[in-house]
């Protein structure tokens, strides 16, 4: 389930992992910059379903692990929009995987929420909290 936030600082943070990926304005660099942070293989495709296995394949990494989406509107460009609906869905694939694996606390995604947000997740068939 992707969590919405009003204001940041209304994120529970304990020890861990969080990268903040909302200054992100392609899926290139979405690509690169996970993939230096996580340290994700040489392999790694820089495509969608690439990234699905790299997140659902992460080394043990202290709990819980946060990606934090800011400006959410902003998130992407414009001729990224369709990749954007489509990265959306692979992340909340990638916590509903970790949360039958490990339970809800290890792998969160949350989202700064937005006018249209619940409309917008509920299109996409996202359950948000």
């Amino acid at each position: 389930m992707i969590k919405l936030f009003k204001n940041i600082e209304h994120i529970p943070t304990q020890k861990g992992t969080s990268i903040q990926i909302g200054d992100c304005k392609t899926l290139s660099e979405l690509y690169a910059l996970l993939a230096e942070k996580l340290e994700f293989p040489e392999y790694f495709g820089h495509n969608l379903d690439a990234l699905f296995d790299c997140l659902c394949e992460l080394p043990d990494l202290p709990t819980p692990f946060q990606l934090v989406v800011q400006n959410t509107p902003l998130f992407l460009s414009q001729e990224d929009e369709e990749n954007r609906e489509e990265l959306f869905c692979l992340l909340s694939d990638v916590v509903d995987t970790w949360q039958n694996e490990k339970g809800s606390e290890f792998f969160e995604v949350w989202i700064q929420d937005f006018e249209d947000s619940l409309e917008f997740f509920e299109l996409l068939l996202i359950k948000t909290t």
